[in-house]
């Protein structure tokens, strides 16, 4: 096993005999997002090439488009501009900017095992310096290329980590799962000495100049996940509140997902609606609030369940 901690002053010189490891010109990244008062989109957009600690990098623009409603359950939004992130490869391995130095983000060569740095922050009460290890590896094929993949856990107590499973050329897979990546890029995790609220993202498209959109969730990549389209939905759910049973009533005959995470964004149970399948047994939960996320053919819709 070896431990690969990397900051600016190293590179990786593997020769990949793959496709082109990282990003084109014109990528760009579109996730749905959802947190406990909110909702939306997130893109990411490689807008030019800039010099950075001596780095050939790709600055990588990135956007939020936020809704949320207000006491009167009017709703509002929001055109967030976030941070600018940085990123440039070499051989195999994709490295990002962060507080000041480049860190090891991906290394698409790495056996299981392995381990590295993706980031170090003083600005929490949390351990300071974030690891990945390694835990598969394989290939994917998308858009005819064969890709290889790394799925990645966080193994310290820190509040920036990257956990899941990460594709070549673009990092991410088809999740649809809640995670604590910010799209390509580490994000929050909380850790025992602070609770940390942040926006759990959900992939939807990438594409670049050489690498033709990959979209398996078949919504429309540039549309803004907003109040119509947690309206004109394919089911309603029903009653809400409950006290333990929970129907579903589906307007087709395709098969939907059901997820529910408890407030803190962890996933609880998993259910596989069929055809003729509608309820849900929530009798043996606590009273609270709840989130159900329901994964339909069209499209991924969340709901605030309470249970009394």
């Amino acid at each position: 096993m070896k431990i690969l901690l990397f900051s600016s002053v190293f590179i990786l010189l593997n020769i990949s005999l793959y496709s082109q490891t990282w990003i084109d010109s014109n990528a760009k990244w579109t996730f749905d997002y959802w947190n406990v008062s909110e909702w939306g989109t997130y893109t990411f957009t490689y807008t030019n090439d800039t010099i950075l600690i001596g780095k050939e990098c790709e600055a990588i623009e990135t956007i939020k488009y936020r809704y949320w409603k207000d006491q009167n359950a009017v709703i509002h939004s929001s055109v967030i501009p976030c941070e600018t992130h940085f990123t440039y490869s070499s051989g195999d391995s994709v490295f990002h900017f962060y507080e000041g130095s480049f860190y090891l983000l991906y290394d698409f060569s790495a056996s299981v095992g392995d381990k590295w740095v993706i980031a170090v922050d003083e600005n929490f009460p949390c351990d300071d310096t974030a690891i990945v290890k390694v835990i598969q590896t394989g290939t994917v094929n998308i858009n005819n290329q064969e890709l290889r993949t790394i799925t990645l856990t966080t193994i310290t107590s820190s509040a920036i980590g990257l956990t899941g499973t990460c594709v070549e050329k673009f990092g991410n897979k088809l999740n649809l799962d809640l995670d604590n990546s910010l799209g390509p890029f580490p994000g929050y995790q909380n850790c025992p000495e602070a609770v940390i609220d942040y926006d759990k993202l959900t992939f939807r498209c990438y594409v670049d100049e050489t690498f033709e959109t990959y979209n398996p969730t078949q919504t429309e990549c540039d549309y803004l996940t907003e109040v119509n389209e947690l309206i004109k939905s394919d089911f309603r759910i029903y009653p809400n509140p409950t006290s333990g049973e929970i129907t579903i009533e589906k307007f087709d005959t395709n098969p939907i997902v059901v997820k529910l995470y408890n407030s803190n964004g962890q996933q609880i149970k998993q259910f596989d609606l069929q055809l003729s399948e509608n309820n849900i047994d929530l009798t043996e939960l606590c009273n609270g609030v709840y989130y159900m996320k329901v994964i339909t053919k069209r499209n991924s819709i969340i709901k605030k369940i309470i249970k009394k």
